[in-house]
């Protein structure tokens, strides 16, 4: 995952220059106003590289599904049932390095039916997602369809 960076104030001084690896910074002062935007662009810039290195890769639905070892299917509310709602609930799920399921996010669905969508998903256990020879945590999109 790379993020590059190339800072250049005033024209034709460059600033700093960075990507995912290395950073190279050249404080050049002017006024302090110049100085303390200089910084506040920095630690900006610093602050999104962690953020990069941190998130998790992302995977096709296709791909959740096919590395899932265990679904637990959900419990079918009986408000639903007597209401007759039915639906698909959108979910979006961090897989851990072990592959079990770290955090559910609610994206779609009807509220009655979320929760114990949620509930059965984060039961799920799946195969290790593998980057470079390492497991690595994922973002996965989930879909369960209940059907009366």
């Amino acid at each position: 995952m790379g993020l590059t960076l190339d800072y250049t104030w005033p024209p034709g001084h460059k600033l700093f220059a960075a990507d995912a690896d290395k950073c190279f910074v050249d404080i050049y002062r002017e006024t302090p106003m110049k100085f303390l935007w200089h910084v506040v662009v920095l630690a900006a810039f610093v602050v999104a590289m962690a953020l990069a290195q941190d998130a998790p890769k992302k995977v096709t639905k296709v791909e959740a599904l096919n590395a899932a070892v265990t679904k637990v299917q959900p419990d079918y509310p009986n408000m639903a049932k007597q209401l007759k709602i039915h639906g698909v609930v959108e979910l979006e799920v961090v897989v851990t390095e072990t592959g079990s399921v770290g955090k559910v996010q609610i994206l779609s669905g009807n509220p009655v039916l979320t929760a114990p969508a949620a509930q059965a998903v984060k039961l799920w256990k799946f195969k290790p997602f593998m980057e470079d020879g390492k497991a690595v945590p994922v973002l996965a999109p989930i879909s369960l369809d209940f059907k009366l």
